[in-house]
């Protein structure tokens, strides 16, 4: 196990298991950014780990799966716990972190928040708001795009129906890095790309069965 491994699960174990706010400041950059509309650590900010230690009651949070590469590190997790009344409250989610100088300085998370969302209200970003009605998304690149949303469809849309695999270049930051479990963990821009080449079309006749 790396030193960015340690570091994320010494953060959540000092938070989540000993109740030690402080820690956060040994764990986290000053100037941490984090790319989730509903979790934030700092800043006073109403994130889940605040909202779980205030509301339930006998909260864990487990770590199934951690790795690492380079400055990042990813996790699959699911915090634990119960609300004053006895009903249970599980939040799996996904987790990336970039560290810099031995501190968590920029996160990503995707979580199922749908046991926790009467606590309090995750903050909707401009644009990419969605209350769950059916919506029609234009792609467009990343140029032009006003929503990520907007972006994502077009990159699906070049890469996966026009069969347009250069447009990852155009799309993903020089320094991206994919954890999929269905590929080599770890790869980089090249590497989606070779990926990518290797599938089949979405608009691809064998798909549906033809030849």
């Amino acid at each position: 196990m790396g030193p960015n491994s340690k570091l994320y699960l010494s953060l959540t174990d000092e938070l989540f298991h000993r109740g030690n706010g402080p820690a956060v400041k040994d764990h986290v950059a000053k100037d941490y950014r984090s790319h989730d509309p509903f979790v934030s650590l700092i800043r006073g900010r109403r994130g889940l780990a605040e909202l779980a230690l205030r509301e339930l009651r006998g909260v864990r949070y487990e770590v199934c799966d951690v790795f690492e590469e380079s400055d990042r590190v990813a996790a699959r997790w699911v915090l634990l716990g119960h609300r004053p009344n006895g009903t249970r409250v599980a939040v799996p989610g996904i987790s990336l972190a970039r560290v810099e100088g031995e501190r968590l300085n920029e996160g990503w998370s995707v979580a199922d928040y749908s046991d926790v969302a009467d606590l309090t209200q995750p903050a909707r970003l401009p644009a990419d708001a969605w209350d769950g009605a059916p919506r029609v998304v234009t792609p467009a690149s990343p140029a032009d795009a006003h929503s990520r949303l907007a972006t994502y469809a077009w990159l699906v849309e070049e890469c996966y129906h026009q069969r347009r695999v250069e447009a990852m270049t155009e799309a993903l930051h020089p320094e991206y890095v994919g954890f999929d479990p269905f590929r080599d963990r770890g790869t980089g821009v090249a590497g989606i790309t070779a990926f990518t080449l290797q599938r089949p079309s979405i608009s691809d006749p064998r798909r549906r069965g033809g030849r």
